[in-house]
């Protein structure tokens, strides 16, 4: 594989309310940056009450795949 040409995808959850929905983002730049993915989407999506109470988790990355 041509790894100039492949891109990993890592994600995040964010799990909120009092039935513990959740919210899964995706990013390209790693595991930080897609549990900051998840509270930037919280805090853009959700009242400050919520977001005070939500959960946010790394769930893993992809295999590098081939970006055309």
């Amino acid at each position: 594989m041509n790894y100039h040409n492949s891109v990993t995808y890592h994600w995040a959850s964010i799990e909120y309310g009092r039935d513990r929905y959740v919210q899964v983002v995706k990013t390209k730049k790693g595991e930080i940056e897609a549990e900051a993915a998840a509270w930037d989407w919280g805090r853009r999506n959700l009242a400050p009450a919520v977001v005070n109470s939500a959960i946010v988790r790394y769930l893993g990355r992809s295999e590098p795949r081939v970006q055309y």
